[in-house]
């Protein structure tokens, strides 16, 4: 039988019941009567105190000491079910009052349909101290359960609970002291499993992200399974409850992505459906130290391949260097505007992507080369191969809405010509249209098929810093039919000299004529010269002069973007210009308005064709001079005039402009001019006449041409 405090006072009652019995009915003894009096009163006055329904018992560490109950008239309220002796006891003596506490723990161990085996633990603490307690009392929903003991002061039992809120109450007493718990027990309801489906696009492949949750909670699930188009997906875990997985797209178009899994005898699914569209691709272009770093993405932004890729700069294929996936770096550009253009495969689909990007910095007029041009695209126009270049241009062989023509690039070659530059794109701009009309009707002229003049005020104030990056960029340009034999440079060497000779009888004719058609409406050419002498074919092995004559190569005029109107100042010379033309140019550098300037007339485009003649027989260039064994060069002595008369004012004009004529004059008579005395050259040398007085008309020309 077990020994505890209340058995020990219930004993001193009875006891002394049994000896005041003794003294009456067996012997008389005093002290008999005195140690059975003592008895009862002992048992009375030091009783355990009874429990009393209705009032709580109030204790800070909710456990009681004797004591606590003979000072404290307080009860705790019964449990639902009858309080056991005990349902877990340990044989004790200890008669002293303790702090007691207690911690319950849950675990659900398994989910069978609509029950789930939940392991609940019992800590108990006495005196702050882990620790076995004499008694532990446990209901769950007001059925008490069984407890067995799992190391020092730990209790365990397992339950089978539905789903829902369950309440546990627990009792615990050790000595004197006791104390109650309640706790709840949440069971989740796995019905309410959440299988959600997430896909994002990433690149060539689709992500897929599959999470698992039960009410608020991510638990993991380990049958779950993916497909895109029934192709299963390996899955990854990421973190608790979160699966990932990777799909390799092949194709374009819609894709279905399903998820499956099975927990606790359910089964879950989910479906989602992704649009893919190959067209989504976009370049993005940043420059690094005047290079350029390309990134390739998606709609999403994430950075793809392509199959097959190709890149080109300005229509030059190059090989970029790969970075990381999408991103790639080219080599070093010269400043200005570039066109990017990307071609590959994406899914399946041909991808062909463009941008233009800037590089920022200076060309300097003396650093320009016409190779920065190359295979550059102006609007519809694609520079593909110069031809030639002089003066304010360079013409190129390119493609104009896939038509091939001739496009002059007007950019200008020196410093110092800048100003004169910018005058002849505003006069070009002024009679743009006029000399388109003018080409069409001509048939002796290249036609003008149109001009683009775009020219700012940030662009011309780079040009005066000598900066060439914006008009680089954004060129003037004049688009022209395209003589596929090109110029009369080509093949001037290759003539024997009679062919020169017969060549130049034939030109006289030709270029004449085309002469004589801007003339008469009052137009000067102002730059005939071999280059702009051009052909519609090239001869092959024929004879050049018998296809001419034969009509199947045809003789036209070209480079109508000089032309001005009679006397008005020249735009442009060159090496088979007037003396008298340089002086012209020179002078546009005036501006003064009150100072008529020196202009241009037809004897100038008679002087320059009689200089193309003149070289095309001789094959030496009448404007080279010699003065006491000096060779002069024209294009300084121009830039010599042209600051002159840019400092002139009203008060010094005329001996500026007296001294230069003269020196005009000096230059043409210290030409070194050859000639056989020939009908040719007798007219060639009438044509290049100092005095311009004395140069025949075009007319005139044209009527010697049946005596030559």
């Amino acid at each position: 039988m077990t020994f505890t405090p209340r058995k020990a006072l219930y004993s001193l009652l009875v006891i002394g019941i049994i000896g005041i019995l003794y003294y009456l009915l067996i012997q008389q003894s005093v002290i008999t009567l005195t140690i059975s009096i003592l008895s009862i009163i002992t048992g009375i006055i030091i009783q355990p105190r009874r429990y009393k329904p209705g009032k709580r018992r109030s204790s800070r560490n909710s456990s009681v000491s004797v004591s606590d109950m003979v000072q404290q008239d307080e009860v705790i309220p019964s449990p639902k079910a009858p309080v056991y002796e005990s349902n877990f006891s340990m044989e004790r003596s200890d008669m002293s009052t303790h702090r007691l506490n207690c911690d319950l723990t849950y675990k659900v161990e398994e989910e069978d349909g609509d029950y789930s085996t939940v392991l609940i633990r019992v800590k108990t603490d006495v005196d702050g101290v882990k620790d076995d307690v004499d008694k532990i009392v446990m209901y769950v929903d007001g059925i008490i359960s069984d407890l067995r003991k799992d190391g020092r002061g730990e209790y365990v039992t397992k339950k089978k609970l539905q789903p829902g809120n369950h309440s546990v109450y627990v009792n615990i007493s050790k000595g004197l002291s006791d104390t109650v718990r309640t706790f709840n027990v949440n069971i989740r309801d796995v019905s309410n499993l959440e299988l959600k489906l997430n896909t994002q696009l990433e690149g060539d492949e689709i992500r897929i992200d599959i999470w698992t949750k039960l009410e608020d909670s991510y638990i993991d699930v380990y049958s779950i399974r993916a497909f895109v188009n029934g192709t299963p997906v390996n899955l990854q875990r990421v973190n608790q409850g979160i699966l990932r997985g990777y799909h390799k797209l092949s194709r374009e178009g819609r894709l279905k992505v399903e998820a499956f899994c099975n927990y606790k005898g359910r089964t879950f699914s989910t479906m989602s459906f992704v649009e893919v569209n190959a067209s989504d691709v976009i370049m993005n272009a940043s420059v690094d130290n005047d290079k350029i770093i390309l990134k390739l993405t998606n709609s999403n932004g994430f950075r793809i391949d392509l199959a097959d890729m190709k890149m080109f700069i300005d229509d030059l294929i190059i090989n970029p260097i790969k970075i990381d996936q999408g991103i790639y770096q080219t080599s070093t550009l010269s400043p200005g505007r570039h066109s990017i253009r990307v071609k590959g495969e994406f899914l399946g689909k041909t991808v062909d992507v463009a941008k233009e990007v800037e590089i920022s910095g200076q060309i300097r007029s003396s650093e320009f080369n016409p190779n920065l041009l190359l295979n550059r695209r102006l609007g519809n126009v694609k520079l593909n191969e110069l031809i030639s270049e002089g003066g304010f241009g360079y013409v190129f062989r390119g493609t104009d809405d896939g038509e091939e023509v001739a496009v002059k690039i007007l950019i200008p070659d020196k410093i110092s010509s800048i100003d004169r530059f910018i005058d002849y794109i505003n006069s070009l701009y002024k009679e743009a249209s006029y000399l388109i009309q003018l080409s069409a009707n001509s048939l002796g002229i290249v036609r003008i098929k149109k001009f683009h003049l775009d020219v700012n005020y940030k662009m011309l104030d780079n040009l005066r810093g000598d900066n060439l990056v914006d008009l680089i960029n954004d060129p003037p340009y004049l688009v022209m039919e395209l003589m596929r034999g090109g110029s009369l440079n080509n093949y001037m060497l290759s003539l024997s000299s009679k062919e020169r000779k017969d060549l130049a009888k034939i030109l006289i004719f030709y270029v004449g004529n085309a002469l004589k058609s801007l003339h008469d409406i009052g137009i000067v050419h102002s730059d005939i010269k071999p280059s702009n002498i051009l052909l519609s074919s090239s001869p092959s092995s024929d004879s050049l002069v018998t296809k001419i004559i034969n009509g199947q190569i045809k003789v036209k005029l070209g480079d109508l973007g000089s032309a001005v109107k009679k006397g008005e100042s020249a735009l442009t010379y060159s090496l088979y210009s007037s003396f008298d033309q340089m002086v012209s140019v020179a002078m546009t550098s005036m501006k003064n308005p009150n100072v008529t300037k020196l202009g241009v007339f037809p004897e100038d485009d008679v002087y320059a064709f009689g200089s193309t003649l003149y070289f095309l027989v001789n094959q030496k260039v009448l404007n080279n001079v010699n003065i006491h064994g000096n060779s002069v060069d024209i294009d300084k002595w121009v830039a010599k005039n042209y600051d002159r008369f840019r400092h002139a004012n009203s008060s010094n004009f005329f001996t500026v402009y007296n001294d230069v004529m003269n020196e005009a004059l000096e230059l043409c008579e210290h030409r070194e001019v050859t000639t056989d005395r020939s009908q040719l050259d007798e007219l060639i040398l009438m044509m290049v006449n100092c005095d311009k007085r004395k140069r025949p008309s075009i007319d005139e020309i044209l009527r010697r041409t049946s005596s030559l």
